[in-house]
């Protein structure tokens, strides 16, 4: 596995807008890329024309799937409670590029709207 150095910003537009941005030092192997958000680990696998992405904590698992113009379906699982609900995760705009994914989409927990999201990665070899 090589290690890279990562930067995330995650842009949010709902009730509560928010703008976050990390610097990280992660793992890449082959077409997936670890790293931890603090008590976060996340996994995301770059495939030709999707990403996928998983976001485990001791709390919960969240995974979902990015296909540029569709609608793919999500989870969000409560570990604790043992409690899933549905994700709908469209996908507005998807950009892999070598060092960068950047990905515009629209979530929707159990049909309630959660807003559009604006989430890019950037990555290289250190």
């Amino acid at each position: 596995m090589a290690k890279i150095k990562i930067k995330t910003s995650l842009n949010t537009i709902n009730e509560m807008s928010a703008n976050i941005s990390n610097e990280i030092i992660g793992e890449m192997n082959n077409n997936e890329i670890i790293y931890n958000e603090g008590e976060i680990k996340v996994i995301i696998n770059i495939l030709d024309n999707k990403v996928t992405m998983s976001r485990i904590n001791d709390d919960y698992v969240i995974k979902m799937e990015f296909i540029l113009n569709s609608i793919t379906e999500g989870i969000y699982d409560i570990k604790d409670v043992n409690t899933k609900f549905n994700l709908a995760v469209e996908t507005n705009e998807l950009t892999i590029n070598d060092g960068m994914i950047f990905v515009n989409y629209h979530l929707n927990l159990n049909n309630e709207d959660m807003g559009i999201f604006k989430f890019q990665l950037d990555y290289e070899v250190i």
